[in-house]
């Protein structure tokens, strides 16, 4: 648990006069912030929500308690009239209140699994297939070299595709027919089903591992959602979570402009406390964390700093998803756009791994196992 006062870096929405500063001219105020953000970790504090106390309009769905606080006290981009709220009897960070089941679809369009469902052109593509493939490998490691996996939230179907190429028997999950186009076109739809994962008509202890990439903040259910996935399992079968950490370095910095709040698609927001308990309360045990990630961390430090210096939200991540390489006429515009994108990596990733050694990187994987005892429901 980590704070210092305040815990998140406060990052008011900018005034018209601050919205007429150079970047440069912000880069003081970054850097400050910069530095709270490293001696609260540092310090390893509780965690302070800033706003309010509130009535939520749920309980909250990790320990029931009522009694929350807003998280911000001021307005967070993307929430609208929602507020983002932290549960004073276990921290756990939600939205609230939740999106209707009526808005959800509207928020998975093509606008977020990109046009016929290629999310990044070829270049981008190319670093996309290295992390996929370091995400099999790590399956691997884990000692599952053989039998059935299932990816839920199989995006394009890439992952799946590597997995069918070590010899395991690959199956994935996607929200709807529109967004399982790119995975069934590539691995065969029988691989896909749709919907969420208890209706998709699994067999009881069918899996060695499950897999969820960046799933596990989307689900408003996640309670009922380990209770399936410990169903799906083979008896100490493997689970591979990941998701991003709220209680991170890079959160606390970006506050309020921090990329990997994505609101309002991100409902529950999640840290190693906070999911450690919940998986033990459901019948897994807890192996490891690894807090460090090439696909996520610097990438989303790198996005954070921009909108924190005014630019464009989004705009790193529209450039990476463009047309840089999939029209001609686009490419020279955004080439020097994407070299400095590049050119900036090395030191996003020299933050971050500093980050990950001290616990706080800005998104973390956990890998557990089933405990093949029943789980109690006191």
């Amino acid at each position: 648990m980590l704070g210092d006062g305040p815990v998140f870096a406060k990052a008011t929405m900018p005034s018209p006069a601050a919205d007429r500063r150079a970047p440069a001219d912000r880069l003081p105020g970054l850097i400050r912030a910069m530095a709270r953000a490293a001696r609260s970790v540092l310090r390893r504090l509780p965690i302070d929500a800033r706003g309010p106390a509130v009535e939520a309009t749920s309980p909250c769905p990790l320990c029931g308690a009522a009694e929350s606080r807003a998280l911000f006290d001021e307005a967070v981009p993307g929430a609208g009239t929602r507020q983002l709220l932290r549960c004073a009897a276990c921290d756990l960070v939600r939205l609230d209140p939740l999106p209707s089941p009526a808005e959800i679809p509207a928020l998975y369009g093509e606008a977020y699994y990109g046009e016929g469902n290629a999310k990044f052109g070829q270049l981008t593509g190319v670093f996309v297939l290295a992390f996929r493939m370091a995400r099999a490998r790590a399956l691997r490691l884990m000692g599952v070299r053989h039998g059935a996996i299932l990816d839920v939230g199989c995006g394009a179907g890439t992952f799946l595709m590597l997995l069918q190429r070590l010899g395991y028997e690959a199956h994935g999950t996607e929200l709807s027919e529109s967004s399982a186009r790119g995975a069934r076109a590539l691995v065969g739809t029988a691989t896909i089903r749709i919907g969420p994962i208890r209706t998709c008509g699994f067999d009881k202890g069918q899996f060695a591992a499950i897999t969820a990439w960046q799933v596990f903040e989307h689900l408003e259910d996640p309670r009922e959602t380990l209770r399936e996935f410990h169903r799906l399992l083979a008896p100490e079968g493997a689970l591979v979570l990941s998701m991003p950490n709220i209680e991170s370095w890079q959160a606390r910095w970006a506050g309020t402009e921090w990329f990997h709040l994505d609101l309002p698609r991100h409902l529950l927001h999640w840290s190693p406390a906070t999911i450690t308990r919940l998986l033990e309360q459901e019948g897994f045990n807890v192996n490891r964390f690894s807090q460090h990630s090439l696909e996520q961390n610097p990438f989303g430090l790198l996005q954070s700093a921009l909108q924190r210096l005014g630019q464009p939200r989004m705009g790193l991540y529209a450039m990476l998803r463009g047309p840089l390489d999939r029209e001609d006429r686009q490419r020279l515009r955004r080439l020097p756009h994407y070299l400095a994108y590049l050119a900036a990596f090395p030191f996003a990733i020299a933050l971050e791994t500093l980050a990950s050694f001290l616990r706080s990187g800005a998104t973390f994987t956990v890998i557990a196992r089933r405990r093949p005892e029943p789980v109690s429901r006191a």
